[in-house]
């Protein structure tokens, strides 16, 4: 049996790492992850001290592993959604000398709780400054961190970060390696997923054959709590940080579903979902969809969908099949005549990599 679906932003900062903003306290991501929708928010910078105290007095123990913010530090105007939730992570940036060149490489850590982060910490602060900087520099290998990881948490989730940014990365084109292996040795089989980040997209990362033994995840690495979400990932998981790394490490999901079933069922039910709490929020007497337009849409199950998160939100959920009497092909007609572009796969990155395995059909709406 699946879990739910839960989006997840696992890679961010706090206000003590360089060059963020001093909102980013647990108050504020609270606030932005509840205007977003986002339900697992990384910690950032567990190795800084003062943060983990910060941690400390304001989160309380939810599910195993994870936390929530205090009602008592929730901001005012806070939206009504549901807590949150947070995870310990942190990032460390390794620079160090390997086969005659230099190295910078950073790398995300994911932690079961604070004590972990404790522990950890303690075993970091022998190295190097964990004090100045919540993304501390520290002169350790990338194979020698993850040994440390190993040893003191065995539970963490060891995956390295943004891996194709030019100056700070696994395969940063300043700095970084050739191949994985070259980088962790013989702890390569410890690693099961990569961060792909900001620098690089789906596609991208699908043309390199390299990666496809790794499970693929990506985050805002947000330098202050407006940013959260603008990379993030949809995880089907039991809410705990054990169903959270089998999310990371495994792939457990719908990566394999067919297009037109179960993930796509899933798909319908968090964006309506997240179309009925806004609705709640504005007081709007209804809400509804514009998915069923398309042929390839299940109008039954999606109006299904709809009427039972309308009974759970208190909205009336408007019931529709847009495609009927013509309505799709009275859409791809006025798309041609307002020059509109219309993409040849559902929307999410699943249905774009199906698209990308089969002979392109896709004319421009000029030539439709």
């Amino acid at each position: 049996m699946r879990g739910k679906m839960y989006i997840g932003d696992l890679h961010i900062h706090s206000r003590y790492s360089r060059a963020t903003s001093r909102d980013c306290t647990p108050e504020y991501l609270d606030l932005w992850a509840r205007k977003k929708g986002i339900h697992i928010v990384g910690t950032g910078d567990f190795t800084h001290p003062a943060w983990r105290d910060e941690l400390a007095e304001k989160l309380e123990p939810a599910e195993d592993g994870l936390y929530v913010l205090k009602k008592e530090y929730r901001l005012e105007g806070a939206p009504p959604a549901a807590d949150p939730r947070f995870v310990v992570t942190g990032e460390i940036s390794s620079i160090y000398k390997k086969g005659d060149r230099v190295r910078k490489v950073h790398s995300l850590l994911i932690l079961p709780g604070l004590e972990a982060a404790r522990a950890m910490a303690g075993r970091l602060e022998l190295i190097g400054n964990i004090h100045s900087d919540g993304r501390p520099i520290l002169g350790i290998s990338c194979r020698d961190l993850l040994e440390i990881m190993l040893e003191t948490c065995p539970e963490g989730i060891y995956v390295p970060a943004h891996i194709w940014t030019p100056h700070f990365s696994l395969f940063g084109a300043f700095s970084g390696f050739e191949t994985i292996e070259e980088c962790f040795e013989d702890l390569t089989p410890h690693i099961h997923a990569l961060e792909t980040g900001l620098s690089s997209d789906p596609p991208m990362n699908w043309r390199v054959a390299a990666l496809d033994r790794f499970h693929l995840i990506s985050n805002s690495d947000a330098h202050s709590p407006a940013k959260l979400g603008r990379e993030a990932n949809l995880f089907d998981m039991e809410l705990s940080f054990q169903g959270l790394a089998g999310a990371v490490q495994k792939g457990k999901g719908l990566e394999q579903c067919p297009e037109g079933g179960e993930r796509c069922f899933a798909c319908y039910h968090l964006r309506l979902m997240e179309t009925a709490k806004r609705a709640k929020e504005a007081g709007a007497g209804f809400f509804t969809t514009t998915l069923t337009i398309s042929p390839l849409k299940n109008a039954a199950k999606i109006n299904e969908i709809g009427e039972a998160l309308s009974g759970e939100y208190g909205v009336a959920f408007l019931p529709s099949d847009f495609k009927k009497k013509d309505g799709y092909k009275q859409s791809v007609e006025l798309s041609k005549e307002y020059g509109l572009y219309r993409q040849d796969y559902c929307g999410c990155v699943f249905s774009q990599k199906e698209r990308l395995a089969r002979p392109s059909t896709h004319k421009t709406c000029a030539n439709i």
